[in-house]
């Protein structure tokens, strides 16, 4: 009797246990999931949403038809709509993974106009992932809120250098030079940063500081010679230092000796002191493979002073020139633009360009 009582109570909790999980298995939607993925692949938006929603009515708990529908208006440009189904999945209880509905809104908000992102950046969401902290931080640029997007680079996982050069950065596209540096409190001084101190103490008067900066600047990368030279000269003049300039001159040309920025500018310092036949053994020496206009320019108005028939022959060759213009190139992607970019509109790399001559 016990024996039979036994596996009556066996059977029966295994019953019991059969008709529980079959209440809590989903329901299969295969095919519309199918029929949703086949409108996504062939760009029909609108009807992806319609199937979307249908399974939506379905299944509301799915966290993952909240984030295919969002992601689905947020291509469509509906930005709005795409935060607030996005907005809606962050309290459901089934959430599993908040990166990635975080994901969906900075992405949307960066469709909105700059005033909409500074109110919704009044209280930003607490974002950890590398991904989510890049997209938050071009958040901040665009809003314009220059000292959040310090603190926020700073979370990142820069080296040292990567994030001096982000604080220049954003110095140099603030114009807020000083407060940003206040903020960013102490740094790694890379090339970039070197020159944004150079260019604050100057400014406030300090010609000691600045040349030293500068100086700094250029001996850790003398291809930004085309950005510090002319400020180095003129601080270097005022501070009582030009004489220091002629040497540095000679350090960087050892280090490039065909950057036409550098070579001209050499011959320029020797010719401001005088030494006229040292500023055209100069260029003289450096100017094979240079042939550029800053380098034709210099020898011209030199030639003018020591050899009027060669000032003929280089006027010939500089009216060739003069309709050329400087370009500046990314060393990341190669893209050249007109103007120096602080950042590539290309790949978007910072502070990565040189100037090039041809």
């Amino acid at each position: 009797m016990i024996y039979y009582n036994v596996v009556l109570l066996v059977v029966l909790l295994v019953l019991i246990y059969f008709i529980a999980t079959m209440r809590k298995r989903p329901r299969c939607y295969h095919q519309e999931y199918a029929d949703v993925i086949e409108r996504l692949s062939t760009d029909d938006l609108d009807g992806a949403v319609e199937r979307t929603r249908k399974l939506w009515e379905k299944e509301p708990d799915n966290v993952k038809l909240y984030l295919v529908l969002g992601d689905i208006l947020r291509k469509q440009g509906k930005y709005e709509k795409a935060v607030r189904i996005y907005l809606n999945a962050l309290v459901n209880r089934n959430l599993r993974d908040k990166e990635r509905v975080y994901k969906g809104i900075l992405l949307s908000y960066l469709g909105l106009d700059p005033e909409r992102i500074k109110n919704f950046l009044k209280k930003p969401p607490p974002v950890r992932s590398e991904e989510n902290l890049k997209l938050l931080l071009q958040l901040q640029e665009r809003a314009g809120l220059w000292e959040d997007a310090v603190e926020t680079a700073r979370r990142l996982s820069w080296k040292p250098e990567e994030y001096s050069d982000y604080v220049a950065y954003i110095a140099l596209v603030s114009g807020k030079k000083e407060e940003i540096l206040k903020k960013a409190g102490r740094l790694t001084p890379s090339p970039m940063l070197l020159y944004v101190r150079g260019l604050v103490a100057f400014e406030k008067g300090n010609k000691d500081e600045a040349v030293k900066n500068f100086t700094e600047c250029l001996k850790k990368n003398p291809s930004l010679s085309f950005l510090v030279m002319d400020k180095l000269e003129e601080a270097s003049f005022e501070a009582g230092k030009y004489g220091e300039v002629e040497k540095l001159y000679e350090e960087l040309l050892e280090k490039e000796p065909q950057n036409p920025e550098i070579i001209t500018g050499f011959a320029n310092v020797l010719a401001k002191k005088g030494k006229m036949r040292e500023a055209v053994d100069v260029l003289e020496k450096h100017a094979e493979g240079v042939s550029s206009l800053p380098l034709l320019s210099r020898r011209l108005l030199i030639s003018l002073e020591t050899d009027k028939e060669r000032a003929l022959e280089l006027a010939g060759e500089l009216a060739k020139k003069v309709m050329e213009s400087k370009k500046y190139r990314c060393k990341v992607c190669g893209n050249e633009e007109k103007e120096y970019p602080l950042r590539c509109s290309r790949c978007g790399s910072l502070l990565s360009y040189i100037r090039v001559w041809e």
